[in-house]
């Protein structure tokens, strides 16, 4: 984008080459990233916070949890508590990962 935030395509290429063999390669190509990163508002905490939800969520699958089981309406009370403590066990798993 330009001052008066008009667009210039630049070039599309569905697989860029990032090697700067010369120092203009460098300053072209980090400029561009530079730009591109602030333009789309990314943080390093965007990144932390990505990680911690993918690790809480490999979890997840890893452990069978949160499936979305339901009790059927036949279930003992045994049944009950430890679906419950269960719940619990993985809100308080995605507290943890998140606190890391």
């Amino acid at each position: 984008l330009d001052r008066k935030l008009k667009p210039w395509l630049l070039e599309i290429n569905r697989a860029p080459s990032f090697g700067t063999d010369q120092k203009i390669d460098y300053d072209v190509k980090r400029g561009v990233l530079v730009h591109a990163l602030k333009l789309l508002n990314v943080r390093t905490s965007d990144k932390r916070k990505n990680l911690v939800q993918q690790k809480a969520e490999a979890q997840k699958r890893l452990y069978g949890q949160g499936t979305g089981k339901r009790l059927s309406p036949g279930s003992s009370e045994w049944e009950r508590k430890r679906h419950s403590l269960q719940r619990r066990r993985e809100e308080l798993k995605e507290r943890l990962a998140q606190v890391r």
